[in-house]
């Protein structure tokens, strides 16, 4: 088996946590990191054990050794970077949301099929073991027809003094939709095996800075299925998902998603184990590296299109909620 090997980009916070978990990943590896400043990138090399380090985005993707870049930049940035990767012929994996607006993805997906590479959003925990079996629960109909989909995502940082912040700050893209909110419509996705809402309501609380602390979605399909999604990044909310059914419930606590809860009809409880190691970040990865050695151009898991879809829902939230970003009159 090919190992497939990955360049780094964007080493902030998300590239330190999803580096560790590459130590329980089969067929992949990380043999590169780049930064703006090549002192940045030789330090967070040294710490990982990474063998080469990059002062310049341009250098890595030069790199002849390098099968596919991962991209961990501030998601207004990621629509430039996954442009210049996949003209150098770089496969990538995007981290979510894969764009600021929909416009942004679309051009994306577009660069991808011209360029015919790889590109996929990493939206982590739709490859977890948990969700694949409640993916497959749903799709053999082991719940019935489903009724509710629920999801809940958030937690609190205070916004005082963090103004400047990714978070807190609409240049970079801040809120709670596209931070956490993505979450939701990613499980709601999933549950309906991408259908798409007849309907979206939504309404939020906002920060001074005019981005959302907390959003709340009501969405409504034509077979009648409602999904309901809280988001926040100004509220510690209950990390729960759950779909109900005509036969049966479950839901998984994202604080612990080893755990699968199923409730029959009947009131009957199981607890499904589904065991993963370290954080989990290692299987997008391979899921990734699977496609391309395959020689897909996406993934069944986290396809292009729902990327394009979310990321529409998304801006229609925003619309209705108020939140407006400087880059969004590119659309």
């Amino acid at each position: 088996m090919k190992t497939i090997r990955f360049g780094f980009l964007g080493i902030g916070d998300i590239a330190g946590r999803v580096i560790p978990c590459f130590a329980y990943a089969t067929g992949v590896r990380v043999d590169a990191a780049a930064a703006r400043e090549l002192e940045r990138a030789q330090t967070f090399a040294q710490k990982w054990g990474i063998p080469k380090a990059y002062g310049s985005y341009d250098e890595l993707f030069a790199d002849a050794d390098i099968d596919a870049v991962y991209i961990g930049t501030p998601h207004p940035l990621h629509e430039d970077v996954v442009v210049r990767a996949l003209r150098a012929g770089k496969h990538v994996v995007c981290e979510k949301p894969m764009g600021a607006n929909a416009a942004q993805v679309a051009r994306m997906i577009d660069e991808a099929r011209r360029q015919k590479r790889f590109l996929m959003e990493a939206n982590w925990r739709r490859f977890f073991p948990a969700m694949m079996q409640l993916r497959q629960m749903v799709r053999e109909g082991a719940l019935g027809e489903i009724r509710l989909i629920e999801s809940s995502c958030g937690f609190y940082a205070p916004w005082q003094g963090n103004e400047e912040k990714r978070l807190f700050n609409p240049g970079l893209g801040g809120g709670a939709m596209l931070d956490m909110g993505i979450y939701c419509l990613s499980f709601t996705w999933d549950m309906l095996g991408g259908k798409l809402p007849q309907s979206i309501q939504a309404t939020a609380q906002l920060a001074p800075t005019g981005v959302d602390l907390q959003t709340a979605m009501l969405m409504q399909f034509d077979n009648g299925t409602i999904a309901v999604g809280t988001t926040a990044i100004g509220t510690a909310l209950p990390p729960l998902l759950r779909v109900i059914g005509s036969k049966g419930r479950a839901e998984l606590d994202e604080s612990d998603l080893s755990v699968l809860r199923y409730t029959d009809a009947q009131g009957k409880e199981q607890l499904l184990a589904c065991p993963f190691e370290g954080k989990g970040y290692q299987y997008e990865f391979m899921a990734a590296a699977d496609c391309i050695r395959a020689g897909q151009l996406e993934s069944d898991i986290s396809p292009l299109q729902q990327s394009l879809d979310m990321a529409r829902a998304s801006d229609e939230v925003r619309r209705q909620i108020g939140v407006h970003y400087p880059f969004d009159e590119e659309e």
